[in-house]
């Protein structure tokens, strides 16, 4: 929930450029990450998660090999992630400019839109946690939660609304999308052997630094030669691929740990 806090803080910067200039927004910007590293640094309660791993894993005698990664689960895993990350940096990325020419909003409240889908996206993650205490099927929740974020997302892609119905709309797609964030991460949990959370959780959240990678020059190229609309169709095919991807995992035989040569 934190992440997208911080998302939704992010558009400030239209904001603070008004007010002291690009310079002073980017120094401003910049401030956040100087307070977090002096916080990481003299926290004394971040503990080395690897000692409770190594236990597990020691208690169990699992050892994980290179093998684990080829494992069906873990690589939909994996995609699933990128396009997630194609969707959400994208989105993030192009929406400001899109919402500009799709519905003649100016840039402060194109950034106020994309403020409110963020936050929406926290609020749902907070939601989507107590699903995730609650449920056993996982799978159904990220999946009913990301055809729900098509849904609300496809009067956006069609220009069917009104400028006015566009923030209750945004906070509605980014709470359903939100919520399937915890139901999520227990998806992957539960497809990961013992012993083997600290590989797979770093290899599967790499999928957002490709997908971090791709989609904003996809879609600053549909801005280039004036297709706005289509960045949302895409984000409305990308939630329901990810919505058949999720059930698929289900169905992928489980992942066993595989012997390190």
């Amino acid at each position: 929930m934190g992440g997208s806090l911080g998302w939704a803080a992010a558009p400030i910067i239209y904001f603070l450029d008004d007010l002291v200039g690009r310079t002073g927004a980017a120094l401003i910007g910049a401030l956040p990450g100087l307070v977090l590293a002096v916080l990481v640094l003299t926290s004394r309660y971040l503990g080395d998660h690897r000692v409770v791993v190594r236990a597990a894993a020691a208690t169990k005698g699992a050892r994980v090999g290179l093998d684990l990664f080829f494992q069906t689960s873990i690589l939909l895993c994996f995609a699933y992630f990128a396009l997630i990350a194609v969707n959400t940096v994208g989105i993030q990325q192009m929406a400001i400019p899109a919402w500009m020419e799709m519905f003649g909003l100016s840039e402060r409240h194109a950034a106020l839109c994309l403020m409110t889908f963020m936050v929406g996206s926290a609020v749902g993650m907070l939601a989507g946690g107590f699903f995730a205490d609650r449920v056993r099927r996982h799978d159904l929740v990220a999946s009913g939660g990301l055809l729900a974020a098509a849904a609300l997302t496809m009067p956006i892609a069609t220009l069917s609304i009104t400028p006015a119905f566009l923030l209750p709309l945004l906070a509605l797609a980014g709470f359903a999308g939100g919520a399937t964030n915890p139901s999520r991460d227990m998806i992957v949990r539960n497809a990961t052997p013992p012993g083997a959370s600290g590989k797979v959780f770093g290899f599967v959240y790499s999928g957002l630094d490709v997908g971090s990678l791709l989609g904003p020059p996809l879609f600053g190229y549909l801005m280039d030669i004036h297709l706005p609309a289509a960045i949302f169709w895409i984000a409305v095919g990308l939630y329901v691929v990810n919505a058949a991807m999720v059930l698929t995992i289900r169905q992928a035989s489980a992942p066993r740990a595989v012997a390190a040569e």
